[in-house]
């Protein structure tokens, strides 16, 4: 293929990459790169007089966060130390290099996050060695990183690192110097003027929470602007980025735990300095908790949405501990949840320091503005059975207007079963640009149907996404003995095809229908429908059935309606053909089950049936009627017509 021919194509991707960004944040996004580019171009000297770097802080909020405080012992700072990044060991050795070679951007930022010093602090054998080599970090950091170089003056990693130089203090206040307590508050000063407003989803909610949590520390005029401005806009912003049925917009289960933390920070940094919650904010909350608790999978983990992994937030029961802790202290009702003592630092003194602000007042000027959802129910549903849980991902593809999260994953079905999960996504172990990244967000590494080779939706780069899928005829419900839902996805409307998923459970069984429809006209398109297996389940084929196996458990797997030609396939772990990856850094090769096949114009059926034990299953065409048929349970019957697909009867079959 010629240059030109290659540059046109990804000219093209790119204008529909812009075209899925709402104007009004192409703009604000164009704004703030002119005024970073303006302000990196000015000698440092201008830069730091411009922004006052050596204006002293305020005064210190007393008895805020009092609960945290430590005594600490003796013994000096640790000659170096060893912290977690992105899933592997890092050692910070003096002078400490703060804008090393060769690593990737998210590396970068999570180098200047600082919340592997809290992590550092709250896992230490011998804390005061180490909370001295973390102090002695933060001086380094505030000395030798020159004000304003991105990227660890970007917002995101400014808004982290401030919670993180907010608990830190807090904990070890002897420790604290006046270049810190400038710094810190010249982070504070900078992240106000500099919301990420162009970004817009969770780091705009991190920037927000962050300012509350950083701008309490002190009193006085200046910093009660700071959180005020804060819970104004916090308080427009939650709302918009909450859907009706309580997750976060961008639609990662990772980033929803993330924000879910993220506002239960503020609502107890709030109660620890004695004021009120907003009624907006403890709404925002109380949904985002209650979505948390409902995606909670057997093994207490959380399914694997769009750009999610497993290190880069606390386990999901004690996001939702925490969070029921924040209601209970904000709201008075009820009290903190009971594993509240075996919480984390800071997380269970966070709670101790809310506790303790007793009368709570409302901050002079905070919005009083009720809580109400602006954004569409996300599509997600965790269908519970007998031992055995399926869930159906019938979301878009990440938020309207902020897909750079999300992947071509549109109808991915995963299952988990009492003996451990069965069918899973990929996962995320990476953002940096290249294979492993494609790849992870491409519709071949997911449960889904990939038509003509091509993924539901373009993603590229890190972050890049054109032509977003969009789920569409959402249903769910209960009906004969089902928890069921379904949804289509227009993701190759562009091919011709659409693409329908219904998914159900019932007792300890599970089944999956999928309607093809190909436009009358359209030549003929192929078709791969895949379901990648937990790493460590074992699969063989046996009579027509695969058997799944699991920690000494078997379940079978019988797809249905394959045409003449067309057969199962077992892709083993060996071929390195799919991965699985739970932590950023690593990924797990595993196996994988395969059907291959052809769509021509009208409606192709076929389905799955996950059990305990091995049975028939075929798809039947009758009087207008899709009919999936198992010796199991009375046969599903849907309607053979375009539309929802939805259980239109059900009638008994006799046992083979």
């Amino acid at each position: 293929m010629s240059a030109s021919v290659i540059g046109q194509g990804g000219a093209l991707r790119l204008v529909r990459a812009v075209a899925a960004v709402p104007p009004a944040r192409l703009w604000a996004r164009l704004v703030h790169e002119a005024g970073r580019r303006a302000a990196e171009s000015l000698p440092r000297a201008w830069r730091e007089r411009l922004a006052d770097v050596d204006q002293p802080p305020p005064a210190v909020r007393s008895g805020y966060l009092a609960a945290l405080a430590r005594e600490l012992g003796p013994g000096e700072a640790s000659a170096s130390l060893t912290v977690d990044l992105l899933g592997r060991p890092h050692v910070l050795e003096r002078p400490i290099d703060w804008e090393p070679a060769g690593r990737g951007r998210l590396w970068h930022f999570t180098l200047h996050y600082f919340d592997w010093a809290v992590a550092a602090v709250a896992s230490a054998e011998d804390p005061a060695p180490a909370a001295r080599a973390v102090f002695d970090a933060m001086g380094s950091w505030a000395s030798a990183v020159p004000f304003g170089r991105y990227d660890a003056w970007h917002p995101y990693p400014t808004a982290t690192r401030l919670v993180s130089w907010t608990y830190l203090p807090a904990t070890y206040p002897e420790l604290v110097t006046p270049e810190l307590d400038r710094s810190h508050w010249l982070q504070v000063r900078y992240l106000a003027q500099h919301p990420e407003r162009h970004a817009g989803g969770n780091h705009l909610l991190q920037d927000l929470c962050a300012l509350v949590v950083a701008g309490l520390r002190y009193r006085g005029d200046a910093a009660e602007e700071v959180v005020a401005r804060a819970l104004h806009e916090l308080c427009r912003e939650a709302p918009r980025q909450v859907t009706a049925d309580g997750c976060h917009h961008e639609l990662s289960a990772a980033y929803h735990l993330q924000v879910v933390v993220m506002l239960a920070e503020a609502v107890l940094s709030l109660a620890s300095a004695g004021l009120a919650s907003p009624p907006a904010l403890l709404g925002a909350l109380a949904a985002t908790t209650a979505f948390a608790e409902r995606m909670r999978l057997p093994d207490g983990s959380y399914p694997l949405w769009s750009d999610s992994s497993r290190d880069s937030v606390a386990p999901l029961d004690v996001v939702v501990a925490l969070a029921r802790g924040a209601l209970a202290a904000a709201t008075g009702s009820g009290t903190a949840p009971s594993g509240g003592a075996v919480l984390p630092y800071p997380y269970a003194q966070l709670l101790a320091s809310a506790a303790a602000g007793k009368g709570l007042k409302r901050l002079d000027g905070a919005p009083s503005r009720p809580f109400r959802t602006l954004a569409r129910a996300s599509g997600y549903h965790v269908l519970r059975g007998d031992g055995l849980t399926a869930v159906f991902d019938g979301a878009d593809t990440g938020a309207r207007g902020l897909p750079g999260h999300g992947h071509a994953d549109c109808l991915n079905v995963d299952v988990h079963t009492a003996a451990g999960p069965l069918i899973v996504e990929s996962g995320t172990s990476t953002y940096d640009p290249g294979d492993d990244r494609d790849r992870e967000r491409g519709t071949a590494a997911h449960n889904t149907v990939e038509v003509e080779g091509l993924d539901q939706t373009e993603v590229w780069g890190s972050f890049r996404t054109g032509r977003p899928a969009r789920t569409f005829d959402r249903a769910a419900g209960e009906s004969g003995g089902w928890s069921w839902a379904s949804a289509a996805h227009d993701g190759y409307v562009h091919r011709g095809v659409t693409h329908r998923r219904w998914v159900g459970v019932r007792g300890g069984t599970v089944a999956v229908l999928d309607a093809l429809e190909l436009a009358a006209g359209a030549p003929p398109a192929t078709f791969r429908l895949r379901f990648h297996l937990a790493p460590g389940v074992e699969a063989r084929e046996e009579e027509g059935a695969i058997a799944l196996g699991l920690a000494g458990s078997e379940t079978w797997l019988r797809i249905a309606g394959l045409a003449e030609g067309e057969a199962v396939g077992l892709v083993p772990a060996a071929s390195a053909a799919s991965f699985h990856a739970e932590r950023f850094g690593h990924r797990r090769p595993r196996g994988l089950v395969e059907v291959t096949g052809t769509i021509s114009p009208g409606r192709r059926y076929l389905g799955a049936v996950l059990s305990p034990r091995r049975s028939r299953a075929e798809l039947r065409h009758a009087a207008g009627a899709v009919e999936l048929v198992t010796d199991l349970w009375p046969t599903l019957a849907w309607r053979d017509a375009p539309g929802p697909l939805v259980p239109v009867a059900a009638r008994e079959e006799a046992a083979a």
